[in-house]
């Protein structure tokens, strides 16, 4: 007889929705958590650069240049590692990272019945003062004041 299993049901991912005041008392959080993964794709995007400088390099590399190149190779590996962390530890708690060179992360939550999302930005003094439609390009910053239901 022939397997007759259902096919699996995609994963339904559901989101937690913050209010105002949830997003806002997280903020001291994110802003170490945030700071933290911008300093991790830093040091990877560096690595990488250097990597890339390194092995552009006419000719063999010489013994200091292998295990210099080792080296870049082990810190990329462990940047990559700390960053994707930071990324699973915000996502863990229904925060988005949308921009780690920008320290841009995002959380939703409901405007009316519209999927919105408070934008925390690592550079803002208030951390969040923007929010934005999920159906808004990913650019758009509207002031946080113009959500009825943000709180």
């Amino acid at each position: 007889m022939g397997d007759h299993r259902q096919p699996e049901m995609p994963a339904i991912t559901v989101l937690q929705l913050f209010t105002y005041a949830q997003a806002m008392r997280r903020v001291p959080y994110l802003r170490s958590v945030v700071r933290s993964q911008r300093q991790h794709w830093l040091d990877l995007q560096q690595a990488r650069i250097q990597l890339r400088r390194l092995d552009s390099r006419p000719g063999r590399l010489d013994r200091h240049g292998i295990i210099y190149r080792q080296d870049l190779v082990r810190q990329a590996e462990a940047a990559g590692e700390w960053l994707q962390e930071t990324l699973d530890e915000l996502f863990d708690l229904g925060i988005y990272s949308i921009d780690p060179a920008c320290g841009i992360v995002m959380m939703p939550f409901a405007a009316g019945n519209d999927l919105a999302w408070f934008v925390f930005d690592l550079f803002s003094p208030r951390g969040i003062d923007a929010w934005r439609f999920d159906t808004d390009p990913i650019e758009v910053r509207r002031p946080l004041h113009q959500p009825k239901s943000a709180g």
